[in-house]
Protein backbone atom coordinates (compact mmCIF):
# COMPACT_ATOMS: atom_id res chain seq x y z
CA UNK A 1 0.00 0.00 0.00
CA UNK A 2 2.09 2.84 -1.37
CA UNK A 3 1.86 6.26 0.25
CA UNK A 4 0.00 5.02 3.35
CA UNK A 5 1.16 5.83 6.89
CA UNK A 6 0.47 3.04 9.39
CA UNK A 7 1.70 3.51 12.95
CA UNK A 8 3.76 0.58 14.28
CA UNK A 9 1.24 -0.07 17.09
CA UNK A 10 -1.70 -0.37 14.67
CA UNK A 11 -2.97 -3.76 13.47
CA UNK A 12 -4.02 -3.44 9.83
CA UNK A 13 -5.20 -6.57 7.98
CA UNK A 14 -6.81 -5.00 4.90
CA UNK A 15 -4.90 -4.39 1.68
CA UNK A 16 -7.35 -1.75 0.51
CA UNK A 17 -6.25 1.62 1.86
CA UNK A 18 -5.91 4.57 -0.52
CA UNK A 19 -2.85 6.71 -1.05
CA UNK A 20 -2.24 9.46 1.47
CA UNK A 21 -4.23 7.85 4.28
CA UNK A 22 -2.99 7.66 7.89
CA UNK A 23 -3.76 4.99 10.48
CA UNK A 24 -2.60 6.03 13.94
CA UNK A 25 -1.76 4.38 17.29
CA UNK A 26 -3.58 1.24 18.39
CA UNK A 27 -6.05 1.16 15.49
CA UNK A 28 -7.44 -2.21 14.34
CA UNK A 29 -8.60 -2.55 10.73
CA UNK A 30 -9.96 -5.96 9.65
CA UNK A 31 -9.33 -7.66 6.33
CA UNK A 32 -12.56 -6.83 4.50
CA UNK A 33 -12.53 -3.06 5.14
CA UNK A 34 -12.19 -0.62 2.23
CA UNK A 35 -10.60 2.77 2.97
CA UNK A 36 -10.23 5.54 0.37
CA UNK A 37 -7.52 8.13 -0.26
CA UNK A 38 -6.37 10.79 2.23
CA UNK A 39 -8.33 9.32 5.11
CA UNK A 40 -7.25 9.89 8.71
CA UNK A 41 -7.98 7.26 11.37
CA UNK A 42 -7.01 8.63 14.76
CA UNK A 43 -5.81 6.44 17.62
CA UNK A 44 -7.99 3.67 19.07
CA UNK A 45 -10.25 3.32 16.02
CA UNK A 46 -11.69 -0.13 15.21
CA UNK A 47 -12.87 -0.93 11.65
CA UNK A 48 -14.81 -4.16 11.01
CA UNK A 49 -14.93 -6.10 7.73
CA UNK A 50 -18.04 -4.83 5.91
CA UNK A 51 -17.09 -1.15 6.12
CA UNK A 52 -16.45 1.23 3.22
CA UNK A 53 -14.86 4.68 3.58
CA UNK A 54 -14.65 7.17 0.72
CA UNK A 55 -11.88 9.72 0.23
CA UNK A 56 -10.81 12.43 2.67
CA UNK A 57 -12.69 10.93 5.63
CA UNK A 58 -11.70 11.84 9.20
CA UNK A 59 -12.41 9.40 12.01
CA UNK A 60 -11.44 10.79 15.41
CA UNK A 61 -10.25 8.78 18.42
CA UNK A 62 -12.30 6.06 20.11
CA UNK A 63 -14.70 5.29 17.24
CA UNK A 64 -15.79 1.78 16.22
CA UNK A 65 -16.97 1.30 12.65
CA UNK A 66 -19.12 -1.83 12.56
CA UNK A 67 -20.26 -4.02 9.66
CA UNK A 68 -22.78 -2.35 7.36
CA UNK A 69 -21.34 1.16 7.59
CA UNK A 70 -20.94 3.21 4.40
CA UNK A 71 -19.15 6.55 4.68
CA UNK A 72 -18.86 8.76 1.60
CA UNK A 73 -16.22 11.39 0.77
CA UNK A 74 -15.34 14.33 3.07
CA UNK A 75 -17.18 13.01 6.13
CA UNK A 76 -16.12 13.95 9.67
CA UNK A 77 -16.81 11.59 12.59
CA UNK A 78 -16.02 13.08 16.00
CA UNK A 79 -14.39 11.30 18.97
CA UNK A 80 -16.27 8.47 20.69
CA UNK A 81 -19.15 8.45 18.21
CA UNK A 82 -21.08 5.15 18.44
CA UNK A 83 -22.67 3.34 15.51
CA UNK A 84 -25.04 0.38 15.90
CA UNK A 85 -26.04 -2.26 13.37
CA UNK A 86 -28.43 -4.57 15.23
CA UNK A 87 -31.68 -3.27 16.74
CA UNK A 88 -32.16 -6.44 18.87
CA UNK A 89 -28.68 -7.64 19.81
CA UNK A 90 -28.10 -10.85 21.75
CA UNK A 91 -24.79 -12.23 22.99
CA UNK A 92 -23.41 -14.97 20.75
CA UNK A 93 -25.92 -14.37 17.95
CA UNK A 94 -24.43 -13.34 14.60
CA UNK A 95 -26.53 -12.06 11.72
CA UNK A 96 -25.91 -12.97 8.10
CA UNK A 97 -26.35 -9.33 7.20
CA UNK A 98 -26.25 -6.31 9.47
CA UNK A 99 -28.17 -3.05 9.13
CA UNK A 100 -26.60 -0.58 6.72
CA UNK A 101 -25.99 2.97 7.90
CA UNK A 102 -24.92 5.60 5.36
CA UNK A 103 -23.14 8.89 5.94
CA UNK A 104 -23.46 10.98 2.78
CA UNK A 105 -20.80 13.26 1.33
CA UNK A 106 -19.66 16.08 3.60
CA UNK A 107 -21.69 15.05 6.66
CA UNK A 108 -20.33 15.79 10.16
CA UNK A 109 -21.11 13.84 13.35
CA UNK A 110 -20.33 15.54 16.67
CA UNK A 111 -18.45 13.89 19.54
CA UNK A 112 -20.13 11.09 21.52
CA UNK A 113 -23.20 10.98 19.30
CA UNK A 114 -25.06 7.69 18.82
CA UNK A 115 -26.29 6.73 15.35
CA UNK A 116 -28.94 4.00 15.47
CA UNK A 117 -28.52 1.39 12.72
CA UNK A 118 -30.12 1.65 9.25
CA UNK A 119 -30.21 5.48 9.21
CA UNK A 120 -28.95 7.82 6.50
CA UNK A 121 -27.22 11.08 7.33
CA UNK A 122 -27.70 13.44 4.37
CA UNK A 123 -25.15 15.42 2.37
CA UNK A 124 -23.47 18.18 4.39
CA UNK A 125 -25.82 17.52 7.31
CA UNK A 126 -24.51 18.14 10.81
CA UNK A 127 -25.30 16.27 14.03
CA UNK A 128 -24.42 18.09 17.26
CA UNK A 129 -22.28 16.55 20.00
CA UNK A 130 -23.96 14.04 22.31
CA UNK A 131 -27.00 13.52 20.08
CA UNK A 132 -28.95 10.30 19.61
CA UNK A 133 -30.03 9.91 15.98
CA UNK A 134 -33.08 7.66 15.59
CA UNK A 135 -34.23 8.59 12.07
CA UNK A 136 -32.89 9.77 8.71
CA UNK A 137 -31.33 13.23 8.54
CA UNK A 138 -32.01 15.26 5.34
CA UNK A 139 -29.31 17.09 3.38
CA UNK A 140 -27.98 20.43 4.68
CA UNK A 141 -29.82 20.24 8.00
CA UNK A 142 -28.68 20.68 11.60
CA UNK A 143 -29.90 18.26 14.29
CA UNK A 144 -29.02 17.80 17.93
CA UNK A 145 -30.44 16.57 21.22
CA UNK A 146 -31.55 13.29 22.74
CA UNK A 147 -33.32 12.27 20.62
CA UNK A 148 -31.96 14.52 17.89
CA UNK A 149 -34.39 17.14 16.57
CA UNK A 150 -34.32 19.45 13.58
CA UNK A 151 -32.74 22.82 14.46
CA UNK A 152 -32.25 24.58 11.12
CA UNK A 153 -30.53 24.55 7.74
CA UNK A 154 -26.80 24.59 7.27
CA UNK A 155 -24.37 25.60 4.53
CA UNK A 156 -21.83 23.24 3.00
CA UNK A 157 -19.22 25.24 4.94
CA UNK A 158 -20.93 24.35 8.24
CA UNK A 159 -22.37 27.79 8.96
CA UNK A 160 -26.07 27.95 9.93
CA UNK A 161 -28.27 29.65 7.33
CA UNK A 162 -30.61 32.51 8.17
CA UNK A 163 -34.33 32.51 7.34
CA UNK A 164 -33.57 33.57 3.76
CA UNK A 165 -31.15 30.63 3.24
CA UNK A 166 -28.23 33.09 3.24
CA UNK A 167 -24.79 32.03 4.49
CA UNK A 168 -23.03 34.98 6.08
CA UNK A 169 -19.66 33.25 5.90
CA UNK A 170 -19.82 32.32 2.22
CA UNK A 171 -21.84 35.40 1.23
CA UNK A 172 -24.22 33.31 -0.86
CA UNK A 173 -27.74 31.92 -0.83
CA UNK A 174 -28.31 28.19 -0.99
CA UNK A 175 -31.19 26.67 -2.91
CA UNK A 176 -32.61 24.38 -0.23
CA UNK A 177 -36.13 23.05 0.13
CA UNK A 178 -37.13 24.56 3.47
CA UNK A 179 -39.62 21.83 4.27
CA UNK A 180 -38.84 18.35 5.51
CA UNK A 181 -40.52 15.47 3.70
CA UNK A 182 -41.22 12.91 6.40
CA UNK A 183 -42.82 9.51 5.93
CA UNK A 184 -44.26 7.18 8.52
CA UNK A 185 -40.74 6.71 9.89
CA UNK A 186 -41.36 9.96 11.74
CA UNK A 187 -43.13 7.88 14.35
CA UNK A 188 -39.69 7.18 15.77
CA UNK A 189 -39.19 10.82 16.71
CA UNK A 190 -39.34 12.33 20.15
CA UNK A 191 -42.30 11.99 22.45
CA UNK A 192 -43.53 14.33 25.10
CA UNK A 193 -43.51 11.48 27.65
CA UNK A 194 -46.37 13.26 29.44
CA UNK A 195 -44.16 16.25 30.19
CA UNK A 196 -45.17 19.81 29.42
CA UNK A 197 -42.12 20.54 27.25
CA UNK A 198 -43.77 19.19 24.09
CA UNK A 199 -43.11 22.12 21.77
CA UNK A 200 -41.02 21.28 18.73
CA UNK A 201 -41.59 17.54 19.18
CA UNK A 202 -43.38 14.89 17.16
CA UNK A 203 -45.04 12.20 19.24
CA UNK A 204 -44.36 8.58 18.39
CA UNK A 205 -48.05 8.03 19.19
CA UNK A 206 -49.03 10.12 16.18
CA UNK A 207 -49.61 8.64 12.72
CA UNK A 208 -48.00 10.40 9.77
CA UNK A 209 -48.53 9.17 6.23
CA UNK A 210 -46.15 9.51 3.30
CA UNK A 211 -45.71 12.72 1.31
CA UNK A 212 -46.12 14.98 4.33
CA UNK A 213 -44.04 18.15 4.54
CA UNK A 214 -43.28 19.53 7.97
CA UNK A 215 -41.54 22.85 8.51
CA UNK A 216 -39.01 23.34 11.28
CA UNK A 217 -40.06 23.27 14.95
CA UNK A 218 -43.45 21.72 14.22
CA UNK A 219 -45.21 20.08 17.19
CA UNK A 220 -47.45 17.04 16.67
CA UNK A 221 -49.07 15.65 19.81
CA UNK A 222 -50.27 12.17 20.79
CA UNK A 223 -52.89 10.43 18.65
CA UNK A 224 -52.83 13.04 15.88
CA UNK A 225 -53.23 11.70 12.32
CA UNK A 226 -51.58 13.49 9.40
CA UNK A 227 -52.76 12.12 6.05
CA UNK A 228 -50.81 12.33 2.79
CA UNK A 229 -50.33 15.56 0.79
CA UNK A 230 -50.32 17.77 3.87
CA UNK A 231 -47.89 20.65 4.32
CA UNK A 232 -47.52 22.25 7.75
CA UNK A 233 -45.53 25.47 8.09
CA UNK A 234 -42.71 26.31 10.48
CA UNK A 235 -43.50 26.60 14.17
CA UNK A 236 -47.02 25.16 13.92
CA UNK A 237 -48.75 23.14 16.65
CA UNK A 238 -51.05 20.16 16.04
CA UNK A 239 -52.89 19.19 19.23
CA UNK A 240 -53.82 15.81 20.63
CA UNK A 241 -56.18 13.70 18.53
CA UNK A 242 -56.34 16.10 15.57
CA UNK A 243 -57.02 14.74 12.08
CA UNK A 244 -55.18 16.76 9.45
CA UNK A 245 -55.88 16.11 5.77
CA UNK A 246 -59.01 14.00 6.37
CA UNK A 247 -59.80 12.20 3.07
CA UNK A 248 -62.83 13.30 1.07
CA UNK A 249 -65.96 11.21 0.47
CA UNK A 250 -64.52 9.81 -2.81
CA UNK A 251 -61.89 7.92 -0.83
CA UNK A 252 -64.50 5.55 0.59
CA UNK A 253 -65.96 4.67 -2.82
CA UNK A 254 -62.74 4.65 -4.88
CA UNK A 255 -59.84 3.77 -2.62
CA UNK A 256 -57.57 2.42 -5.35
CA UNK A 257 -57.74 5.49 -7.60
CA UNK A 258 -58.07 8.14 -4.91
CA UNK A 259 -55.39 10.79 -4.37
CA UNK A 260 -55.74 13.07 -1.39
CA UNK A 261 -55.93 16.77 -2.41
CA UNK A 262 -53.29 19.00 -0.85
CA UNK A 263 -53.90 20.67 2.50
CA UNK A 264 -51.59 23.58 3.27
CA UNK A 265 -51.36 25.07 6.77
CA UNK A 266 -49.33 28.25 7.10
CA UNK A 267 -46.53 28.87 9.57
CA UNK A 268 -47.09 29.46 13.30
CA UNK A 269 -50.58 28.00 13.24
CA UNK A 270 -52.22 26.35 16.26
CA UNK A 271 -54.71 23.53 15.70
CA UNK A 272 -56.05 22.57 19.12
CA UNK A 273 -57.07 19.11 20.27
CA UNK A 274 -59.52 16.91 18.34
CA UNK A 275 -60.00 19.33 15.46
CA UNK A 276 -60.50 17.96 11.94
CA UNK A 277 -59.18 19.71 8.83
CA UNK A 278 -60.15 18.05 5.57
CA UNK A 279 -57.88 17.68 2.57
CA UNK A 280 -58.05 20.26 -0.21
CA UNK A 281 -57.92 23.49 1.78
CA UNK A 282 -55.45 26.34 2.18
CA UNK A 283 -54.95 27.86 5.62
CA UNK A 284 -52.94 31.06 6.04
CA UNK A 285 -50.19 31.73 8.56
CA UNK A 286 -50.91 32.39 12.26
CA UNK A 287 -54.19 30.46 12.05
CA UNK A 288 -55.73 29.39 15.39
CA UNK A 289 -58.54 27.00 16.25
CA UNK A 290 -60.29 26.13 19.46
CA UNK A 291 -61.03 22.49 20.32
CA UNK A 292 -63.10 20.11 18.17
CA UNK A 293 -63.30 22.42 15.16
CA UNK A 294 -64.29 20.94 11.77
CA UNK A 295 -63.15 22.57 8.52
CA UNK A 296 -64.30 20.85 5.33
CA UNK A 297 -62.57 20.70 1.95
CA UNK A 298 -62.17 23.64 -0.39
CA UNK A 299 -61.86 26.21 2.38
CA UNK A 300 -59.52 29.17 1.97
CA UNK A 301 -58.43 31.21 4.97
CA UNK A 302 -56.18 34.25 4.87
CA UNK A 303 -53.60 35.05 7.53
CA UNK A 304 -54.19 35.62 11.25
CA UNK A 305 -57.66 34.06 11.41
CA UNK A 306 -59.17 32.13 14.31
CA UNK A 307 -62.06 29.66 14.58
CA UNK A 308 -63.57 28.92 18.00
CA UNK A 309 -64.35 25.65 19.76
CA UNK A 310 -67.08 23.43 18.22
CA UNK A 311 -67.32 25.58 15.10
CA UNK A 312 -68.26 23.92 11.80
CA UNK A 313 -66.93 25.32 8.51
CA UNK A 314 -68.79 23.39 5.83
CA UNK A 315 -66.27 23.84 3.04
CA UNK A 316 -65.82 25.77 -0.20
CA UNK A 317 -65.69 28.88 1.94
CA UNK A 318 -63.41 31.83 1.27
CA UNK A 319 -62.26 33.93 4.24
CA UNK A 320 -60.01 36.99 4.21
CA UNK A 321 -57.41 38.09 6.79
CA UNK A 322 -57.76 38.74 10.53
CA UNK A 323 -61.22 37.23 10.91
CA UNK A 324 -62.48 36.04 14.30
CA UNK A 325 -65.10 33.28 14.55
CA UNK A 326 -66.16 32.48 18.11
CA UNK A 327 -67.46 29.18 19.53
CA UNK A 328 -70.14 27.02 17.86
CA UNK A 329 -70.32 29.06 14.66
CA UNK A 330 -71.81 27.28 11.61
CA UNK A 331 -70.72 28.54 8.19
CA UNK A 332 -72.36 26.93 5.17
CA UNK A 333 -70.72 26.08 1.87
CA UNK A 334 -69.97 28.81 -0.68
CA UNK A 335 -69.94 31.60 1.87
CA UNK A 336 -67.65 34.54 1.06
CA UNK A 337 -66.19 36.46 3.99
CA UNK A 338 -63.97 39.52 3.71
CA UNK A 339 -61.26 40.64 6.14
CA UNK A 340 -61.58 41.78 9.78
CA UNK A 341 -64.97 40.12 10.20
CA UNK A 342 -66.21 39.11 13.67
CA UNK A 343 -68.76 36.30 14.06
CA UNK A 344 -69.89 35.67 17.63
CA UNK A 345 -71.07 32.40 19.30
CA UNK A 346 -73.86 30.26 17.87
CA UNK A 347 -74.29 32.32 14.70
CA UNK A 348 -75.56 30.32 11.70
CA UNK A 349 -74.86 31.21 8.06
CA UNK A 350 -77.16 29.27 5.68
CA UNK A 351 -76.99 28.61 1.93
CA UNK A 352 -80.12 26.75 0.75
CA UNK A 353 -83.35 28.80 0.24
CA UNK A 354 -85.55 25.70 -0.01
CA UNK A 355 -83.72 22.69 1.44
CA UNK A 356 -82.89 20.15 0.39
CA UNK A 357 -81.84 21.40 -3.04
CA UNK A 358 -78.85 22.12 -5.23
CA UNK A 359 -79.70 25.81 -5.37
CA UNK A 360 -76.81 26.73 -3.12
CA UNK A 361 -75.52 30.22 -2.46
CA UNK A 362 -73.94 31.31 0.77
CA UNK A 363 -74.02 34.81 2.27
CA UNK A 364 -71.42 37.47 1.50
CA UNK A 365 -69.87 39.28 4.45
CA UNK A 366 -67.93 42.42 3.59
CA UNK A 367 -64.94 43.78 5.52
CA UNK A 368 -65.28 44.83 9.18
CA UNK A 369 -68.85 43.63 9.61
CA UNK A 370 -70.09 42.04 12.86
CA UNK A 371 -72.46 39.09 13.21
CA UNK A 372 -73.67 38.99 16.82
CA UNK A 373 -74.35 35.94 19.00
CA UNK A 374 -77.12 33.64 17.80
CA UNK A 375 -77.79 35.55 14.56
CA UNK A 376 -78.99 33.73 11.45
CA UNK A 377 -78.07 34.82 7.92
CA UNK A 378 -80.27 33.54 5.13
CA UNK A 379 -78.82 32.31 1.79
CA UNK A 380 -77.28 34.69 -0.71
CA UNK A 381 -77.63 37.95 1.21
CA UNK A 382 -74.86 40.54 1.49
CA UNK A 383 -73.86 42.07 4.81
CA UNK A 384 -72.30 45.42 3.95
CA UNK A 385 -68.99 46.81 5.11
CA UNK A 386 -68.91 47.90 8.78
CA UNK A 387 -72.49 46.77 9.37
CA UNK A 388 -73.84 44.94 12.45
CA UNK A 389 -76.40 42.14 12.68
CA UNK A 390 -77.83 42.13 16.22
CA UNK A 391 -77.96 39.16 18.59
CA UNK A 392 -80.55 36.46 17.73
CA UNK A 393 -81.63 38.38 14.64
CA UNK A 394 -82.64 36.72 11.38
CA UNK A 395 -81.23 38.61 8.40
CA UNK A 396 -83.12 37.70 5.23
CA UNK A 397 -82.27 40.73 3.07
CA UNK A 398 -79.14 42.61 2.11
CA UNK A 399 -77.78 44.88 4.84
CA UNK A 400 -76.40 48.23 3.62
CA UNK A 401 -72.90 49.31 4.71
CA UNK A 402 -72.55 50.93 8.14
CA UNK A 403 -76.05 49.79 9.15
CA UNK A 404 -77.35 48.16 12.31
CA UNK A 405 -80.12 45.57 11.81
CA UNK A 406 -82.04 43.69 14.51
CA UNK A 407 -85.11 41.51 14.95
CA UNK A 408 -86.91 38.57 13.33
CA UNK A 409 -86.90 39.37 10.50
CA UNK A 410 -84.06 41.87 10.90
CA UNK A 411 -84.75 45.51 10.07
CA UNK A 412 -82.45 48.49 9.91
CA UNK A 413 -82.71 50.50 13.13
CA UNK A 414 -79.87 53.02 12.76
CA UNK A 415 -76.42 53.79 11.43
CA UNK A 416 -73.41 52.44 13.29
CA UNK A 417 -72.42 56.06 13.90
CA UNK A 418 -75.54 56.55 16.05
CA UNK A 419 -74.53 53.94 18.63
CA UNK A 420 -73.11 55.24 21.89
CA UNK A 421 -70.97 53.40 24.42
CA UNK A 422 -73.15 52.48 27.43
CA UNK A 423 -70.10 52.44 29.75
CA UNK A 424 -68.61 55.65 28.49
CA UNK A 425 -65.31 54.04 27.52
CA UNK A 426 -65.25 55.56 24.03
CA UNK A 427 -67.23 58.35 22.44
CA UNK A 428 -68.22 56.30 19.39
CA UNK A 429 -67.88 52.49 19.48
CA UNK A 430 -68.16 52.15 15.69
CA UNK A 431 -66.38 51.81 13.38
CA UNK A 432 -64.77 49.49 15.92
CA UNK A 433 -61.33 49.66 14.24
CA UNK A 434 -60.99 53.27 15.36
CA UNK A 435 -60.45 52.17 18.96
CA UNK A 436 -59.94 48.37 19.03
CA UNK A 437 -56.53 46.97 18.01
CA UNK A 438 -55.93 43.72 19.92
CA UNK A 439 -54.57 41.13 17.48
CA UNK A 440 -54.92 43.50 14.53
CA UNK A 441 -52.07 44.64 12.25
CA UNK A 442 -52.49 48.24 13.39
CA UNK A 443 -52.12 47.20 17.04
CA UNK A 444 -48.98 47.92 19.06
Amino acid sequence: MQGVMIHPTAEVQTKHIGEGSCVWQYCVVLEGARIGKKCNLNCHVFVENDVVLGNNVTIKSGVQLWDGLRIEDDVFVGPNVTFTNDLRPRSGRHLQRYLQTTLKKGASIGAKSVIVGSKTIGRYAMVGAGSVVTHDIPDNTLWYGNPARFKGYICTCGNKLDDEQWCERCKKKLDIDRTLTISSQVQGLAVSDRRMDILGRISKKSTIYENVKLGKDVTICDDAVIYSNVEIGDGSFIGQGCIIGEPLAEFYSNRTGYENPALIIGKNSIIRSHSILYAGSTIGEFFHTGHKVAIREGSQFGKNCSVGTYSDIQGHVKVGDYCRFHSSVHISQHTLIGSYVFIFPNAVLTNDPHPPSTCIKGPILEDYCIISAGAILMPGITIGKDSIVGANSLASKDVPPESVVMGVPARRICSIHDIKCQNGCVEKPYPWRDHFSRGMPWGT
